[in-house]
């Protein structure tokens, strides 16, 4: 309905705009501003009659129950893999956790002792909430690229994207809010240590 107010002020206005041009002027005026009127007069007829659900002839903009929950618009099931981990430094190596949808956790290590290790299953809540949490952070879209001798990384797969974030280099810190979700999810791949 309000968007049926500001038609009717923007019809208002293109009247009073009409009245004011000179008899010499409304020929010109008409070729635009009559198709222009009988436009916002349908877009506001068209709001009108579409306001209400025909199924229900409820209201429009009532809230639902999972908008007054504060459900986003996050997809109910996951798709993409995720894997953190370290490398570098005198060896080399990585250590790399591999976070697949169904959430078991796989550790592999490139250098001594190299090793493929399924380590724990994730509940479906952990997993759940560090998968909403890596697209809140938008961990499948963000570029940051600063690795050091010794570095970190998340890397985000779904499909056909992939995406890294690396960092260790001193000069270019990580968002804290990206080293915060590192810090969560290796406490809860490896707890505390």
């Amino acid at each position: 309905m309000k968007l049926a107010w500001l038609h009717i002020l923007i019809i208002r206005s293109a009247c009073k705009v009409a009245l004011s041009v000179p008899q010499s002027g409304w020929r010109h005026l008409s070729g635009w501003f009559l198709p222009g009127v009988g436009l916002v007069a349908a877009c506001c007829l068209l709001q009108i009659s579409c306001s209400r659900n025909p199924n229900t002839n409820s209201a429009p903009n009532k809230t639902t129950k999972e908008a007054e929950a504060g459900k986003t618009n996050l997809p109910d099931a996951f798709t993409a893999t995720l894997a953190i981990g370290s490398g570098g430094g005198f060896t080399g190596g990585t250590v790399r956790y591999i976070i697949p949808p169904d959430g078991k956790v796989t550790r592999i290590r490139t250098k001594v002792p190299q090793d493929t290790t399924v380590l724990k299953q994730l509940s479906e809540k952990e997993l759940t909430t560090l998968q909403h949490d890596a697209l809140k952070l938008r961990l499948n879209q963000m570029s940051f690229r600063f690795p050091g001798n010794l570095y970190y990384f998340i890397e985000y797969s779904d499909k056909d994207l992939t995406n890294t974030i690396t960092w260790g280099d001193r000069n270019n810190p990580v968002p804290p809010d990206v080293q915060d979700f590192y810090n969560r999810a290796m406490t809860l791949i490896i707890g505390e240590e």
